[in-house]
C-alpha cells in the first residue's frame, strides 16, 4: 500500500477526483490510502494566516514556512502500517509543486510507486518560501512549462499517473500497452506514443479505418518492430540512443512503415527500416509471370496472396553507430584520461589479448600456451611490449573486451588476472576458467541467446 498525504489550502478540490473510476477502487482494494490535510489546521493564530507579503516588496503573497514546518513534522510523526508491520523505515519522499522543479515523466512515476508514502505539498499565490524547498522537501517536480493557480492539480496528476503503476490496480497488459510504458520507453525513446485506436464503425463519412487494422497485419508489425529494437538494445549502447519514427506518408503499396532510428553525432538518423509492403510485391509476380503464388487457408476455405513484411539494416550507418557511439575519452578517477573503443563484446576484432607481466621467468611461454589454447576459440592478442598499464590503455583503444595478465603467481597457483575493458575492473580466475568467462560474454550464441 502507497499512502498519500496531500497538504492544501483547499481540500474539497480533491474529492469529487479521488472518489471516481481507478482511484476509487485503488482505495477500495486498499493498495492505496488518500488523505488530504488543510494546511490552516497548522497555524497558530486565530485567522489561520497561512501566507505574507514577501521580504523586498513586489507583488503577490507567498506561504510562509511555519504552518508548512509544522504539517510535515506531523505527518512524519505518523506511522506507515504497512513498513512498520515488517520492522523497517517507510520509503517516503515529500514533494512541492513548482515551476522550476524537475519535470515529472513516466520515469518517476515509476520511481514513486515503489514508495510507501509520499507527501505533497501544494503551492499557492506567488510562491511558497524558499526556505521550505531548500531544508523541508526532498523533491522540486513540475508538470509543464506554465503556470497554474495551486499545486492542487498536479497533485492530482501526480497521484493518478503514480496509482496507475501499483500492482494490482490496472491488469499488466494494458499498462505495457500504455503511452510512456516503460516497456515503450525502451523501445521507443522519443515518440513512446501508444498507437492510435479505431473503434466501429470502419466508415464514417469519408473517414476509414486504416486497412492494415482491419486486417490484423498491425500486431505482426508491432511485434516485428519490437524484436528489432530488442537485437538493437542486445548490443548495449544505450537506450536513449533508440527511437522509433512512425511514417505517416505511405508508399503507395504499403499501409505501414516505422523506422528505427539511432542518435549520431549529427542527431538522430534512421537506422533501420521496417514496412508492411502489403500483398503489392506478390500480386505483381502474379501478373507478370502468369503464375499464381497465392496460399490456401483450409481453416477459412479460400485462397489470398501473402502480405509481405520487410526489415532493412543499413551496413554502413551500423557501423557508423556503433563507431561513432564507441569511442570515447574518458577521465579517470587520478585525474589521467583513457581513450577506450568500447565496442561491443560480440562485435569486437579481437576479444581477449593475453600479456605475460615481463618477458622472463617463464611468463611468455606460459601466456603463449594460453593463447594457443584460446586461438581455436577467439581472435587473440599476445603482447608483451612496454609496462602492463601501457598495454592495457592500447587494447583499450583497440576495443579488445578483456586482457588477461600472467604473472609470478600464475606460476605458483595457475590463476591470471582477467580485466574488463569497460568497468576496468580485475578478478583472479583460473587459468581453466578463462575460456568460458570469455566466451560469455563474446560468444555469438551467448549474445543471440540474450534477445
Amino acid at each position: 500500500m502507497i499512502k498519500f498525504d496531500i497538504i492544501t489550502i483547499f481540500p474539497d478540490i480533491f474529492k469529487s477526483y479521488f472518489n471516481e473510476s481507478i482511484i476509487k477502487r485503488a482505495q477500495k482494494k486498499k493498495v492505496v490510502k488518500i488523505n488530504i490535510h488543510n494546511l490552516r489546521d497548522y497555524t497558530k493564530d486565530k485567522h489561520k494566516t497561512v501566507d505574507d507579503s514577501p521580504y523586498g516588496g513586489g507583488p503577490g503573497m507567498v506561504m510562509k514556512i511555519e504552518p508548512i514546518y509544522r504539517a510535515v513534522n506531523a505527518l512524519k510523526k505518523r506511522k506507515t502500517k504497512p513498513a512498520y508491520r515488517q520492522g523497517r523505515n517507510a520509503k517516503c519522499k515529500i514533494i512541492l509543486f513548482s515551476p522550476k522543479g524537475k519535470k515529472f515523466d513516466q520515469k518517476m512515476a515509476k520511481r514513486f510507486s515503489k514508495l510507501d508514502r509520499v507527501i505533497m505539498i501544494c503551492g499557492r499565490y506567488e510562491g511558497v518560501d524558499e526556505r521550505v524547498a531548500k531544508h523541508i522537501v526532498d523533491e522540486e517536480i513540475s508538470i509543464g512549462d506554465y503556470v497554474l493557480t495551486g499545486g492542487e492539480i498536479p497533485a492530482m496528476i501526480v497521484l493518478d499517473s503514480v496509482t496507475r503503476l501499483i500492482p494490482g490496480v490496472i491488469a499488466l497488459e494494458s499498462l505495457e500497452e500504455e503511452s510512456f510504458s516503460l516497456k515503450n520507453t525502451k523501445q521507443a525513446i522519443g515518440t513512446n506514443y501508444e498507437y492510435p485506436q479505431y473503434t466501429r464503425p470502419e466508415k464514417f463519412l469519408k473517414w476509414r479505418v486504416p486497412k492494415v487494422l482491419l486486417s490484423g497485419n498491425h500486431k505482426k508489425i508491432k511485434e516485428w518492430k519490437e524484436k528489432r529494437m530488442k537485437w538493437h538494445l542486445s548490443l548495449g549502447m544505450g537506450e536513449d540512443n533508440y527511437r522509433f519514427h512512425d511514417h505517416e506518408k505511405l508508399a503507395h503499396y504499403a499501409d505501414a512503415a516505422a523506422d528505427i532510428e539511432f542518435r549520431f553525432p549529427f542527431g538522430f538518423k534512421e537506422l533501420e527500416g521496417i514496412h508492411s509492403r502489403t500483398d503489392f510485391d506478390l500480386s505483381k509476380h502474379e501478373e507478370f509471370s502468369g503464375k499464381k503464388l497465392q496460399y490456401f487457408d483450409h481453416e477459412e476455405n479460400k485462397s489470398y496472396t501473402p502480405y509481405v513484411l520487410e526489415t532493412s539494416i543499413g551496413l554502413d550507418r551500423m557501423f557508423l553507430a556503433v563507431f561513432s557511439n564507441s569511442l570515447q575519452e574518458e577521465e579517470l578517477e587520478n585525474g589521467s584520461t583513457r581513450t577506450v573503443l568500447k565496442i561491443p563484446a560480440v562485435l569486437a576484432p579481437n576479444k581477449v589479448a593475453v600479456l605475460p607481466l615481463l618477458k622472463r621467468d617463464g611468463l611468455p611461454e606460459v601466456a603463449q600456451k594460453l593463447v594457443d589454447e584460446l586461438k581455436w576459440d577467439f581472435n587473440v592478442d599476445y603482447d608483451e611490449k612496454d609496462a602492463v598499464g601501457r598495454r592495457y590503455r592500447r587494447q583499450d583503444a583497440a576495443g579488445t573486451p578483456f586482457c588477461v595478465t600472467v604473472d609470478h603467481q600464475t606460476l605458483e597457483d595457475e590463476t591470471v588476472t582477467i580485466r574488463h575493458r569497460d568497468t576496468m575492473e580485475q578478478s583472479r580466475v583460473k587459468l581453466s576458467e578463462v575460456k568460458d568467462i570469455i566466451s560469455k560474454e563474446v560468444d555469438m550464441r551467448y549474445w543471440l541467446q540474450k534477445i
